[in-house]
């Protein structure tokens, strides 16, 4: 995905529904500044040993676990800032919740790298805690958090992507990368699953 990929596809969607103008306005900006992040994303890469990706492929495991994933912190926090200013032009419930959250950071009540860690360690019982202690929407949190340590773990996936045998096709219901679930399955005209 390149900044004119981006930017096509926007200008494709907001030709083909023009009513979401607004959201699809932000959603452009979003992935932009997501992708001139990933640009400066500094992650050492992860080396696995043969023995050990043997028995991966064998036995079909993913290559790590999601909570192994390493977030670019420096990163992150600059994009969380950026994404709280274009929250703005979303809607009020993010607008309200970019301000606030970009309030709480300069206090410094809440630390972005609890949010950005929290992503990866799947508690539910944080955000409602991070919701209650910022006065912020724990899906706003979450969201906000998410978008902005995507493009590390793009980084961190294109880095393992390298360990995958292309010659196997993956038939189990979880990314081969870090076992996750798929949050989307596409079926393509000739019947073949495509987990996203």
């Amino acid at each position: 995905v390149t900044v004119e990929h981006i930017k096509r596809a926007a200008a494709a969607l907001k030709k083909a529904r023009p009513v979401y103008g607004e959201i699809l306005d932000f959603c452009e900006a979003l992935c932009l500044a997501q992708e001139v992040s990933k640009e400066n994303i500094v992650l050492e890469p992860i080396e696995i040993p043969e023995d050990i990706l043997a028995i991966k492929r064998k036995e079909a495991f993913p290559l790590i676990s999601s909570k192994a994933f390493s977030i670019d912190m420096d990163a992150a926090q600059t994009l969380l800032k950026s994404l709280c200013g274009l929250a703005g032009k979303a809607n009020e419930i993010l607008a309200r919740g970019g301000k606030r959250l970009l309030e709480i950071i300069k206090q410094g009540t809440l630390k972005p790298s609890a949010l950005f860690l929290k992503i990866l360690d799947d508690d539910g019982t944080f955000w409602d805690k991070a919701e209650k202690k910022a006065h912020i929407p724990a899906p706003v949190l979450a969201f906000m958090a998410y978008s902005s340590v995507r493009p590390s773990l793009s980084v961190r996936a294109e880095q393992l992507a390298i360990y995958l045998d292309s010659t196997v096709k993956w038939e189990k219901g979880y990314c081969p990368i870090c076992g996750n679930g798929p949050a989307l399955a596409v079926v393509r005209e000739e019947g073949q699953r495509f987990l996203l």
